[in-house]
């Protein structure tokens, strides 16, 4: 019994000091191997689609860790997305002839969409029918190409993110597309949808108020 009671009094001897060792340890822990920690439980996370993706960033989760330009990069794409085209003041004029939604139109390069944004904020894969569509993805607004490196669709769905489109913008409600943009070619409660040259625009409307929540122009299938 002597000897039982012994080793528990040792044991607690030792194991005081380790508790406080431990706690001394985390207490001195950087915040940023703490923010490195939390990185790498956010890698598995998926992205499928453009506005998830942005929807976490200014949501509930984050975004994946795959991507993390410098800030010198940062601060390039930032510049590049207040002057790149579709980007300005004077908002580009909706045309059924030659479609373009951020100013940019299905067939563009990649070559010609860096070097009017620069770097992507984040890039990823969609499985579209029997194609893959890259997606380079910056703030509030995507580009999908095609496996030539061709553009096939560009959506905007940031609030505060200039479309080019005839002035019309994020949150704006449908009566204002049917002033800048007249008749749909077709239309419902949740989808407006004008048929140009080589492509569709799709406008997707939340029914419940009468609000423009995404743009689409994607290429004719």
């Amino acid at each position: 019994m002597n000897l039982f009671r012994n080793a528990q009094h040792y044991h607690r001897l030792l194991l005081v000091p380790a508790l406080a060792f431990t706690v001394g340890l985390s207490a001195c822990q950087s915040p940023d191997k703490q923010s490195g920690n939390e990185l790498q439980h956010n890698d598995g996370l998926v992205i499928d689609s453009p506005q998830k993706s942005y929807d976490q960033k200014n949501g509930a989760t984050a975004p994946p860790a795959s991507h993390n330009p410098d800030k010198e990069a940062s601060t390039e794409t930032s510049s590049l997305n207040k002057t790149g085209p579709g980007s300005s003041s004077h908002s580009h004029h909706w045309n059924l002839n030659s479609p373009r939604l951020k100013g940019v139109a299905i067939g563009d390069t990649n070559e010609v969409i860096h070097s009017y944004f620069g770097q992507a904020e984040d890039s990823y894969h969609l499985e579209e029918d029997a194609e893959s569509i890259h997606v380079l993805e910056y703030d509030g607004f995507s580009i999908g190409l095609d496996s030539g490196g061709f553009v096939h669709f560009v959506e905007v769905f940031g609030a505060d993110t200039l479309a080019g489109l005839s002035g019309l913008r994020i949150g704006d409600d449908s009566d204002k597309a049917l002033k800048e943009l007249g008749k749909p070619d077709s239309r419902s409660d949740y989808l407006l949808i004008y048929d140009a040259d080589g492509a569709t625009l799709k406008l997707d409307v939340n029914p419940d108020l009468d609000k423009i929540v995404a743009m689409k122009l994607i290429a004719h299938g």
